[in-house]
């Protein structure tokens, strides 16, 4: 069985090989030791992810963990970009965020991205606790979960949609009116990604002419890489 590694931004690996629902639940039961160890556990996490394959369901099993544990998590409604997730964690005060994504890599991976309460990335010597504790776990049936109608029942799970409050704090930091004011036409790309429904609905509320295309969802990113460059 493969080790778990994190890389620069988070652990990644390939759907059903690596990356797996078993997987994901020992990486999140040692993210839950962890915050219990350093004694952040109740304030919580948020739960984001982006618009690949599964990516509900790594959700829900990362919620059912984590109530396990006791740590309370707020899941995003719907596939969110990471910087709404940065946001949404500074915004509520949580112990961080776990956000399921996989970047720049092909279609058929998906990973974890650990950000702490900073927003950012969680840091080398954060990761590599994370890594000893989920390593130590591989291979055994170790983690403690719940179902997730009884961690809403009690508290622990909360669905949420953090698009209005991160729009409304972008607004205060833009000038819509300027923009709009330079009568643009934009065609806005978002390549089947979570940014969809963001941008475009911030650019149309200026009074641009907006065409979005590749604005649905599709776990194969229209067969491109999922990266600009």
């Amino acid at each position: 069985m493969n080790q778990i590694k994190f890389g620069t931004s988070g652990w990644r690996g390939i759907l059903a090989e690596d990356f797996t629902l078993e997987n994901v639940r020992i990486v999140t039961q040692a993210i839950a030791d962890f915050l219990r160890a350093e004694k952040c556990a109740e304030q919580g996490l948020v739960i984001g992810h982006d618009s690949r394959f599964m990516a509900e369901r790594f959700a829900r099993e990362t919620a059912r963990v984590l109530a396990g544990s006791g740590v309370p998590s707020f899941i995003c409604k719907d596939d969110t970009p990471t910087p709404v997730i940065a946001y949404e964690i500074m915004r509520r005060g949580t112990a961080g965020a776990i956000n399921f994504t996989a970047s720049h890599n092909p279609y058929d991976y998906n990973g974890i991205k650990f950000s702490t309460a900073w927003g950012g990335p969680a840091l080398p010597e954060v990761t590599s606790e994370i890594e000893r504790r989920a390593n130590a776990m591989l291979g055994e049936v170790c983690y403690r979960d719940m179902p997730l109608d009884q961690a809403v029942r009690a508290g622990l799970v909360e669905e949420i949609d953090p698009m209005d409050d991160y729009l409304k704090d972008l607004r205060r930091k833009v000038d819509l009116e300027a923009i709009g004011k330079s009568g643009m036409t934009v065609v806005f790309d978002p390549m089947y990604g979570a940014g969809r429904n963001y941008v475009d609905s911030l650019l149309v509320e200026s009074g641009l002419l907006v065409q979005t295309i590749n604005g649905g969802r599709d776990p194969y990113f229209g067969g491109l890489p999922p990266d600009p460059s």
